[in-house]
């Protein structure tokens, strides 16, 4: 007779608990902090009297340090121990974080852009999907996108509780609460929880043994790998279109950052707009869900196609929310909710186009060149958002973006029936 234990589907792992750690490590860290960049713009500019493309100029710095860092980050997660390099990442971070509470010019920031770019290698794109693999020979997507939805309920209720200690005690405050609030909770929890890997904990990773057991059973069906390889794929100019559509897409997101700042600037008011973000945030962990599920059935690229269109639709109807003398509150929310449809589209539909089209022969190798892509043009378009937010108001800021998603559209289907024709098998 089986027991309760043995007739249960659920056995406990301790890759959940790794998962619990990397949400201390990633999506608190980006959920509370990272992503909330935008808020600050608009008080920092009046208390230095500076442009906004100064004040956001340490994002540029970061972006440029993550692209030259992101291949030292792939060799210290592989070189050091997981358990001890990732709650030094993280007090590295909160440590620069809580310093430019402290600024007493935009140096302070712009030193800092290099220690984010740094730690941010890390905890942002590698970190994260590295370990999870290491952890979790099945579901490892259902455990990551478990991590995404969680940046995405920090970055919700985090956004008015930042915003209202802004308003009411100064950026300073605000940025010394969010810093400590992650030095205290993340350090630590990320220390009690991350191992390096299975054998640290003597166990086999998550789906392991079913996985082994299949390939056994299976072994004269298992079928080659297909895909295009890496040095064929260099030479069809799909690819350079898909590092394109990459970093358009990323590039255009950054636009979350003007959102915020358009609104405390404009009839929507600084409250209204951090509500918005929320509202951003909450929609964003239902799509992120719903375009899985979409792309199974219908394909990544018609779902990527509509998100952007989506995406360029709500940019507009932002623009239209906070244009006259009294906001259209409504309409602002629903223009959050459009652009979110775009937004969550970076971590979910970026990577599954990439891999529909290439195929998994050389993925990783061409994907990574397509996120190093993203940290430059991430770095140049921060520096146009702010340039067109000095000279020319918001107006250029979104229709920027709009054009990015536009870009995005007509990419996807046209590099899927590039590449498709240099597949071969193993």
């Amino acid at each position: 007779m089986k027991t309760l234990n043995e007739k249960s589907k659920f056995k406990w792992h301790y890759g959940y608990v790794i998962i619990i750690g990397l949400i201390f490590f990633q999506a608190l860290t980006c959920g509370l902090t990272a992503n909330l960049n935008g808020l600050f713009f608009t008080p920092v500019m009046e208390e230095f009297g500076c442009t906004r493309a100064q004040a956001s100029f340490y994002l540029t710095i970061f972006f440029i340090s993550a692209a030259v860092f992101e291949p030292v980050a792939g060799w210290t997660i592989n070189k050091f121990d997981n358990r001890w390099l990732f709650p030094v990442i993280d007090l590295i971070y909160c440590a620069g974080y809580i310093w430019t509470a402290y600024a007493k010019s935009l140096v302070v920031f712009n030193i800092f852009g290099v220690i984010y770019g740094f730690t941010a290698a890390h905890f942002i794109y590698l970190g994260g999907p590295v370990i999870v693999g290491r952890w979790f020979k099945k579901g490892s997507a259902t455990a990551y996108s478990i991590i995404q939805v969680a940046v995405s309920l920090f970055q919700m209720a985090g956004s008015p509780i930042i915003q209202s200690i802004i308003s009411n005690q100064g950026w300073r405050q605000a940025r010394l609460a969010g810093g400590l609030f992650c030095l205290v909770l993340s350090v630590p929890m990320v220390w009690i929880c991350i191992r390096h890997d299975p054998s640290k904990k003597r166990v086999k990773a998550v789906g392991e043994e079913e996985a082994v057991a299949e390939a056994a059973m299976n072994v004269q069906e298992v079928k080659p790998v297909e895909g295009v390889p890496f040095a064929k794929a260099v030479k069809n100019p799909a690819f350079y279109f898909n590092c394109v559509l990459v970093a358009s897409l990323a590039t255009a997101a950054v636009v979350m950052n003007y959102i915020s700042s358009y609104g405390s600037s404009s009839s929507i008011g600084a409250t209204t707009a951090a509500l918005g973000i929320s509202v951003l945030s909450a929609a964003a962990i239902g799509f992120k869900f719903l375009w899985g599920l979409l792309s199974d059935l219908i394909g990544s690229v018609k779902v990527l196609i509509f998100s952007s269109i989506a995406g360029i639709i709500g940019l507009f109807l932002v623009l239209q929310s906070g244009s006259g003398e009294t906001a259209k509150v409504g309409l602002f929310y629903l223009a959050c909710v459009l652009f979110a449809m775009s937004y969550s589209s970076l971590g979910v539909l970026a990577p599954t186009v990439t891999k529909g089209a290439w195929g998994m022969k050389d993925y990783s190798r061409i994907y990574s060149i397509c996120t190093t892509c993203l940290f430059i043009m991430n770095a140049v378009g921060n520096y146009i958002y702010a340039a067109l937010s000095d000279n020319g108001g918001f107006t250029g800021v979104f229709g920027f973006a709009m054009a990015l998603y536009a870009v995005v559209a007509i990419l996807a289907p046209v590099i899927t029936k590039m590449a498709k024709k240099d597949w071969e098998a193993a």
